[in-house]
């Protein structure tokens, strides 16, 4: 198979997902996969049945896009550089806000997935953990007043997310093995 040569973004893994008709968010999915991953879970062929998610229907197109996802996550987590997967910047804050609290969820369930518990963490993970719980409760709200003050808090939460996976990953000491066929 021919390397990454495209990132995907959320509008190509939604549109894929619903193809296949997978009941989760793009946001969740790729949250699911990185939490997964972060705690040292290996993903088996295909990938979303270790996330515990079924496709109905899956086309080449559909493989090639969760190939290219699982390559490009496990560069981005080797690389401590993992941003959530959000719609893009020209949709509602509020949709993309509910992504957030959508991929904070998928990642807890990755990590779950793979084994990690928090009770067994460094209290400084545990506190990371801590903190996506809240975030995926869903408790976030948008002040209304001033949508560039929502942005900025949208872009600090998710700034946060990144920091907090790459400090799990090294707490939980899950290194990655890259997969070469899939141009990582």
């Amino acid at each position: 198979m021919h390397a990454t040569t495209s990132r995907i973004d959320h509008a190509r893994l939604a549109a894929a997902l619903e193809h296949m008709r997978v009941g989760a968010t793009a946001s969740d999915v790729h949250a699911s996969l990185v939490g997964f991953l972060c705690a040292g879970g290996e993903p088996g062929e295909p990938w979303l049945a270790s996330l515990q998610l079924q496709a109905e229907t899956t086309t080449a197109d559909d493989r090639a896009v969760l190939a290219e996802l699982l390559g490009q996550t496990r560069i981005m987590l080797d690389a401590a550089a993992v941003e959530p997967l959000l719609p893009a910047a020209d949709v509602a804050l509020g949709q993309r806000v509910q992504a957030l609290v959508d991929w904070c969820r998928g990642f807890l369930g990755g990590l779950g997935l793979a084994g990690a518990d928090p009770a067994g963490m460094p209290e400084v993970a545990a506190d990371v953990v801590a903190d996506f719980a809240r975030i995926a409760a869903g408790n976030l709200a948008l002040a209304g007043e001033d949508e560039g003050t929502d942005e900025a808090a949208l872009a600090d939460l998710c700034e946060f997310a990144g920091d907090g996976v790459a400090l799990l990953r090294t707490h939980l000491n899950a290194p990655l093995q890259l997969d070469r066929r899939h141009g990582a």
